[in-house]
C-alpha cells in the first residue's frame, strides 16, 4: 500500500479484527443455547474462509515474486492493476533495485543450525 494509506489501513485492519471478535461472541451467545449449536458455529466459520478462498483468485500475483522469477513485464502489469502508470513504474524500479542489491535469495541452509550456545 502507498505510504499515505498505511496508517488508515492498519487502523481498519485492527477494527475489523475487533468487530470479528464481537460478532463471534454474539453468535456464541445465540448458538450456545441450541442443541448441536457447536455444529452451527463451525458451519459459520466456513463462510468467511470460503469468501477469502474465492477472493484469492481475484488478486494479482506479487510483483516482488515476479521480479525474482525474472518476469518484470508481468510485475509491471500486476502493479498497473493497482496504481497509475507513473507510480507503478517507480515502484517496479524500487523492487528491481532491491532485488539486485540483495542478489540471490536466501536458502534454508543459510539459517543457523542452533540458537543455543554451548558453554
Amino acid at each position: 500500500a502507498p505510504a499515505r494509506m498505511r496508517g488508515g489501513l492498519t487502523s481498519l485492519y485492527q477494527f475489523m479484527i475487533t468487530a470479528g471478535i464481537l460478532a463471534a461472541a454474539a453468535a456464541d451467545v445465540v448458538l450456545v443455547e441450541l442443541d448441536d449449536g457447536w455444529r452451527y458455529a463451525i458451519c459459520l466459520q466456513v463462510l468467511p474462509a470460503l469468501i477469502l478462498l474465492g477472493g484469492m483468485f481475484c488478486l494479482p500475483r506479487s510483483p516482488r515474486w515476479l521480479v525474482q522469477q525474472g518476469r518484470s513485464d508481468e510485475a509491471l502489469s500486476a502493479l498497473l492493476q493497482l496504481r497509475d502508470e507513473r507510480s507503478a513504474r517507480e515502484e517496479l524500479k524500487e523492487i528491481v533495485a532491491n532485488w539486485e542489491a540483495i542478489g540471490r535469495g536466501g536458502t534454508w541452509s543459510d539459517m543457523p543450525r542452533s540458537t543455543k550456545r554451548v558453554l
